[in-house]
Formats: C-alpha cells, sequence, structure tokens
C-alpha cells in the first residue's frame, strides 16, 4: 500500500519515511480491529455427576466495541487514502500536449 500511496504524490514527496505516514496509520488500526476482536466464551454442562466445561476462542471481525470503532476509524482513512491517491499525478487524466511527470510515461494527444 506504501508503494501505491507514494505514486500518487508528486516526484518530490516520495521519499522517506513521513511520505508514507498515513498508510502506516491505516495498518495499525486495521491490525488493531482484528487484535481486539477476538472473544473468549466458557460454557459448563451439567448432567447429573458429569459436569462438562468448553471453551471457545475465536476472532470476530467488528464484534466488539473496540474492533468496531478501530475498523470504523481504518474504513474512514482508507476512504481518505484513496481520495488522496486518485487526486494525485497518477489519478488526474493527461492533458493532450502536456508532458508527463511519471517515467516512462507517455502523454497522448
Amino acid at each position: 500500500m506504501a508503494d501505491i500511496w507514494r505514486a500518487g504524490r508528486r516526484p518530490d514527496q516520495r521519499q522517506g519515511a513521513a511520505s508514507a505516514a498515513l498508510p502506516g496509520v491505516w495498518w495499525a488500526l486495521w491490525i488493531l480491529a482484528w487484535v481486539t476482536s477476538f472473544q473468549h466464551q466458557t460454557t459448563h454442562t451439567s448432567h447429573g455427576t458429569d459436569t462438562t466445561i468448553t471453551s471457545s476462542y475465536s476472532l470476530n471481525f467488528g464484534r466488539t466495541a473496540f474492533s468496531a470503532a478501530f475498523a470504523a476509524a481504518a474504513a474512514i482513512l482508507l476512504v481518505v487514502i484513496i481520495r488522496k491517491v486518485s487526486a494525485g499525478p497518477v489519478g488526474h487524466p493527461r492533458t493532450p500536449g502536456v508532458p508527463s511527470e511519471m517515467p516512462g510515461d507517455i502523454a497522448t494527444g
């Protein structure tokens, strides 16, 4: 995702770790949404003198309050990232007769 992010920026803004900070924050939110979706459930069942204890572990994305909050924040940030990439030099249609800023690109006319 960092490569897509950098490709959507002007050439002078593509260097350095700070140039991919927004995708890094998105990844952190996405991972936190999964990590906070962990759930553990224990069930006790009695049949006369026999008792059965069942433990269940699961990842239920968006089913906990924290997971839903992190997922919503990641979704909003993804919209921002997509809009910024789409508005960058890769997302703009080329103007006929104007040279492209991207190496290897040929302006169409």
